[in-house]
């Protein structure tokens, strides 16, 4: 309908940046179950607000991305820093100019959502970043392929993606984290609304005035992901009941993951299982949030 390709559009691309913070986090050895205030701060002027302007005790890290909790980004990207956030977002496929300001941590930055399917698609791919792929197979009229995207990987790694940007803990953890966000958190509708039996992780996002709605979610085989606006960001909804990421892309993705899943051909997309890693678990498993010192608490 719009004579222009808004896959490629720039539009401020809300907490979906949000697990660029994150990562760049555990990159600087901040673990999931380190505890911050959930309090209001001020950084050099700035002070962000949570959006259901909910305060007190203590979220994990993992805890402060399942609730999309905004001054536990601010204050990572805080420790981090603007310029390894930067750093890394770029490495993970952002082509964006990005501002050097601390408001980058709950995604006032204007990115594509082509570019942000490559962020999302690094942690998907274990740390190693994929460039998108349109066509998977080529068949002729008589049913012969004559192009496989897979079976050329099988064969020949330099027609896949080759850049390492994550380690493999790292990216394996970012998933199993963004898996509560699924699970538990704002994108929880995502299996219980239109794929219950699927394994998915994503991130919700939402922009100031609700002018835009993100979900991105994968599963170990499939990247998925969809922006929702007007052509300019003051067509837009009032509250977040209808303008939340949640409300606005959700359904869509949600929709053709419930299509795939009902698809005699391509079902069994749906039926694959992120792997259990120890490891990892074990790195994760703390409370979400907490109402008294971390330190009065024997981890």
């Amino acid at each position: 309908y719009f004579k222009y390709d808004h896959i490629l559009s720039k539009r401020q691309v809300g907490s979906t940046f949000k697990p660029i913070v994150y990562a760049a986090a555990l990159m600087d050895s901040i673990t999931p179950c380190k505890y911050f205030r959930n309090d209001e701060i001020t950084i050099e002027d700035w002070s962000p607000k949570n959006s259901d302007g909910s305060y007190g005790g203590w979220f994990s890290v993992i805890g402060g991305l399942t609730y999309s909790a905004n001054v536990i980004a601010a204050q990572l990207i805080e420790k981090v820093g603007i310029q390894k956030t930067i750093d890394l977002a770029t490495k993970m496929g952002v082509t964006s100019t990005l501002p050097r300001e601390f408001g980058i941590s709950l995604g006032a930055a204007d990115i594509s959502l082509f570019d942000m399917m490559k962020v999302y698609g690094t942690m998907a791919n274990k740390g190693i970043k994929p460039e998108p792929v349109s066509v998977l197979k080529i068949e002729d009229r008589y049913g012969n392929v004559i192009y496989d995207y897979e079976e050329m990987l099988k064969t020949d790694p330099l027609v896949g993606p080759s850049e390492r940007v994550l380690d493999t803990l790292i990216a394996s953890t970012m998933t199993r984290m963004m898996q509560s966000v699924v699970i538990y958190g704002t994108a929880n509708a995502l299996r219980s609304q239109f794929c219950t039996h699927c394994d998915f992780a994503g991130k919700t996002g939402t922009t100031q005035n609700h002018s835009d709605g993100w979900l991105i979610a994968y599963n170990p085989k499939l990247v998925t992901g969809a922006w929702v606006g007007g052509p300019s960001p003051a067509v837009r909804f009032r509250s977040m009941n209808l303008g939340s990421g949640a409300a606005m892309a959700l359904p869509i993705v949600g929709n053709f993951w419930y299509s795939v899943s009902i698809d005699p051909k391509s079902a069994k997309i749906t039926q694959e299982k992120f792997t259990t890693n120890e490891k990892v678990n074990a790195l994760v498993s703390c409370p979400f949030r907490i109402g008294v010192s971390p330190d009065t608490l024997s981890m």
